[in-house]
């Protein structure tokens, strides 16, 4: 730690600092940096093709469709948690995830975005959603999605009905989510939450918004 830096040192670290080592040897195997990046980010080809069929942001106001795509995918769940705001959204989601999980709760963790893969944006007690399930719900939310309008849905918005798709099918007793951009209008608006937390807000994503 450089010298004036205050770290904390919580549960979390163990799990960053062995995912930094696993970063750090594919960037020392054969194939260098560039293998080392595909492995990382993306290590199983078919949840990412499936991801990359929709677009980076989706068409206009996404909360009908999300509320039509939510009912499908499993509906609600009990006990809901979200967080907003411009900046430290992620390691209060992180924060709040493990107090739920002391109090021995099986708690879902949806935040965006992700370190080193996308399974990262979907937890529970800390351990990433595993790729056949990823492909499962991605292909079962695709589904959904050309049925409800087709070409409209945004990839944040098929994760979100993914996330909220497993986390049911799992059985959590509670879910902690991250809102993506713009939260009056984002698709984890129309999830069930019975609190909500709003930190720092900025004027930020102006060219979006």
């Amino acid at each position: 730690v450089e010298e004036g830096i205050n770290v904390q040192m919580d549960s979390s670290w163990p799990r960053i600092m062995e995912k930094l080592d696993v970063w750090v040897n594919h960037c020392l195997s054969p194939g260098g940096w560039r293998s080392a990046d595909t492995a990382i980010w993306f290590p199983i080809m078919g949840a990412q093709e499936l991801l990359a069929k929709f677009p980076r942001f989706g068409q206009g106001s996404c909360l009908k469709r999300m509320s039509t795509l939510i009912e499908q995918v499993n509906g609600p769940t009990t006990l809901g948690l979200k967080i907003t705001g411009s900046n430290g959204k992620g390691s209060t989601c992180a924060m709040a995830a493990q107090i739920l999980e002391a109090h021995g709760l099986q708690t879902g963790l949806y935040t965006s975005p992700h370190l080193f893969r996308m399974h990262e944006r979907i937890q529970i007690n800390g351990v990433s959603i595993p790729n056949e399930d990823l492909e499962r719900w991605l292909g079962s939310v695709e589904g959904h999605c050309d049925q409800i309008a087709p070409g409209s849905f945004g990839r944040f918005e098929v994760l979100t009905a993914v996330a909220q798709g497993w986390f049911t099918e799992q059985g959590v007793n509670a879910i902690v989510w991250e809102a993506g951009i713009g939260g009056h209008l984002d698709a984890t608006r129309v999830l069930a939450c019975q609190a909500a937390v709003l930190v720092n807000v900025s004027l930020e994503h102006t060219a979006i918004l």
